[in-house]
């Protein structure tokens, strides 16, 4: 992941009656790196909205957009030797391992407490 430009996630659009969009651990990865995401097909839902509220890429719905995210970041390469996107650390942690695993902790402790007052 390091070493890619562009982060490819594949996708669907989401339908209750059809295809249930996901967010794998992979996605969570490519988050952390750094690099920018370019979602295809969007899931319009849950895993687009993540990549629009960290600024971490595109979710894309048109031919167009796709092609202007790549030349965009292809321009970008040329000029730096990389590409990266910059997403602010208070957008990012919710995401995180850490953050996770603390919210699995407060939820296993409040079962406890609600457990040992029965």
């Amino acid at each position: 992941l390091q070493e890619s430009s562009i982060l490819l996630t594949l996708t669907n659009r989401f339908e209750t009656k059809g295809p249930k969009g996901f967010m794998t651990t992979k996605f969570f990865e490519s988050l952390a790196v750094g690099k920018p995401i370019l979602c295809v097909r969007s899931d319009e839902a849950h895993l687009a909205q993540v990549i629009a509220e960290t600024g971490s890429g595109l979710a894309a719905t048109e031919v167009e957009e796709v092609c202007d995210f790549i030349w965009r970041h292809y321009r970008q390469w040329q000029t730096q030797g990389y590409t990266s996107v910059s997403i602010p650390e208070e957008r990012l942690r919710p995401y995180s391992r850490a953050e996770q695993a603390k919210q699995f902790e407060d939820l296993i402790l409040a079962a406890s407490a609600t457990h040992q007052s029965l």
